[in-house]
């Protein structure tokens, strides 16, 4: 098939307007076809989208089509409010593994729209894309709008097909090679992004990565675990109550020994299951009986996935009129996460598989970090998460450890706390659960754009 390196549709709008447009143009037709010579199999489909489903932006929604195993990826795309030109892209991965970067990343945390009811979206002035063009992707297959006649069961699996989709993206549209690029994500993202940055090392020659951040993720459980007694019981106002920390505390020595067992047995399934149990019943289990959301402790837990906003985002992906749009197939029925993945992934060895190393080894070659998260998430606790980014081991760990967090200001407000050293930055923010852009939408972009502008 036919190499083609830009739409000429694009081409022709961005050389009459004066405004520079990567996916967006004036002369909107309604589905395109991109397919490269370089990946056999491959094609992408492209629709045009509007604010009629998303509040005061233009989009560009699609596929990657990929005919071994019959693979669909969704993504939706928006470019830079600000200067597209010159901009850096970023593209956002949602955790799970297995929840839709779509339903929960765009329209419920830092897209240019957000959910308000089940019909209608309002304009996010605090929007990732004020500062960057910003690409949202269902990954991996069967989670949100992407499907396939095959399961994917593990993280290399779901990495490649990701790998494939960014480099028939760069090779499509010449205009995002020459900026700057950035992988996001948060919770799993902490293994979904280093896994998917290792394989642009060493970097093709048309993208041009430059960092990740991690919102809220877990590095690896010897180190997150320790996070819940402090969380749940130091302070003037414990969450629990003293037989509780006292069970918890007894039992962190057995959950530490269990947890090196696994990392020795290289994730093996069985041995790795049998740890989580044990650590899960001893401590991250006991906030089941408080009807507290493990992902805001200051808030109940209500809807399928404790924030009944997600739900209202489930609810209006699945109209008919908003799923033509984006140009999925009639009767699609969207669902946010998926737990057969999830059950998958644990299978694999590869739900709490650590990345630690895999991030120390990105620092070492060059690639900045920055490592965010909310002080009020049960789960992915910043006491646990603060232990993980201490005890990365890259050519900068020592500088990194010795140096004292200071308070990390927004306007004047002392909005959280930070440590920043070759390379490596941590943010601790105060008053955010799990999903820091949903809680501090202000604060997170500012965190971002500060970070990449290096003028954390």
């Amino acid at each position: 098939m036919q190499a083609l390196f830009l739409l000429a549709a694009i081409a022709a709008a961005s050389l009459q307007c004066a405004a520079f447009k990567i996916f967006n143009s004036d002369n909107r037709s309604p589905s395109k076809i991109i397919t490269h010579e370089s990946l056999p199999g491959h094609q992408l489909r492209l629709r045009s989208t509007d604010e009629s489903i998303c509040s005061g932006s233009n989009g560009t929604a699609g596929y990657l089509d990929i005919d071994e195993g019959d693979k669909h990826i969704f993504f939706w795309a928006f470019d830079s409010r600000n200067k597209p030109s010159s901009d850096p892209v970023i593209l956002w991965l949602t955790g799970g593994p297995g929840c839709s970067g779509t339903g929960v990343g765009a329209l419920v945390e830092l897209g240019p729209c957000l959910i308000k009811t089940k019909n209608t979206t309002v304009r996010n002035p605090h929007a990732w894309n004020n500062n960057a063009t910003v690409i949202f992707i269902d990954q991996p297959l069967n989670v949100g709008f992407s499907y396939s006649s095959e399961p994917i069961t593990n993280l290399h699996d779901a990495t490649i097909d990701t790998h494939n989709f960014l480099l028939l993206l760069f090779t499509a549209f010449p205009k995002l090679q020459s900026l700057p690029f950035y992988i996001s994500g948060e919770s799993y993202g902490g293994s979904w992004v280093p896994s998917l940055a290792q394989t642009l090392s060493p970097l093709p020659a048309h993208i041009s990565l430059k960092g990740i951040s991690l919102g809220n993720a877990a590095l690896s459980d010897m180190h997150q675990w320790k996070g819940f007694y402090p969380t749940g019981c130091s302070g003037p106002s414990p969450l629990f109550n003293v037989s509780v920390c006292e069970r918890m505390a007894e039992n962190q020595p057995r959950c530490d020994r269990l947890l090196e067992s696994c990392d020795a047995s290289g994730q093996d399934p069985v041995i790795c299951q049998a740890a989580l149990d044990f650590c899960r019943s001893t401590s991250v289990n006991a906030i089941l009986g408080t009807n507290l959301n493990p992902y805001d402790m200051r808030t109940s837990c209500e809807g399928a996935m404790c924030y009944r906003i997600i739900d209202t985002s489930t609810a209006y992906l699945n109209r008919p009129e908003i799923q033509k749009q984006l140009g999925v197939e009639a009767g699609f029925t969207f669902q946010q996460c998926s737990s057969d993945i999830s059950r998958d992934f644990i299978a694999a060895g590869d739900q709490n598989r650590p990345s630690e190393k895999l991030v120390g080894r990105l620092l070492d070659h060059g690639l900045k970090v920055l490592v965010y998260v909310g002080n009020q998430d049960w789960l992915c606790n910043a006491a646990g998460v603060r232990s993980g980014v201490n005890e990365l081991a890259w050519r900068g760990q020592s500088i990194f450890r010795a140096q004292q967090e200071k308070p990390w200001l927004v306007d004047g407000r002392v909005s959280g706390s930070m440590k920043v050293a070759d390379g490596l930055s941590f943010v601790e923010v105060f008053d955010a659960g799990h999903m820091v852009p949903l809680d501090k939408a202000y604060e997170a972009n500012i965190l971002l754009t500060t970070w990449i502008n290096q003028e954390l």
